[in-house]
């Protein structure tokens, strides 16, 4: 599915970068690390994540941003937000209901 979004949103004119991710769960699971593929696609100097292969993800726009300024993304899927924690490295959470925004 990614390489579908992919191709879609190159031919859209936009700028695609593919990256490795590792997905984590809440009970403490993860997949192999970075066997999974996300879409970074930079719009007005905001990065965006996309990825079709979660299943969970919000079907909304989703920026990455630092923690102070990150929005929190409402969906039915859940809460969710996307964090830089340095310039190789980002998180998508779902945050829990009973969690706070961390």
């Amino acid at each position: 599915m990614n390489n579908f979004f992919n191709v879609y949103f190159e031919y859209k004119g936009f700028a695609v970068n593919i990256v490795s991710s590792t997905i984590h769960t809440h009970g403490g699971g993860k997949c192999l690390k970075g066997s999974q593929v996300s879409l970074i696609i930079p719009i007005d100097g905001v990065d965006y994540v996309a990825g079709a292969g979660f299943g969970d993800l919000p079907f909304s726009a989703m920026p990455i941003v630092p923690k102070d300024n990150s929005p929190i993304i409402h969906d039915m899927n859940g809460d969710f937000h996307a964090i830089y924690v340095n310039d190789y490295l980002f998180y998508v959470r779902k945050m829990e209901k009973d969690n706070d925004n961390n």
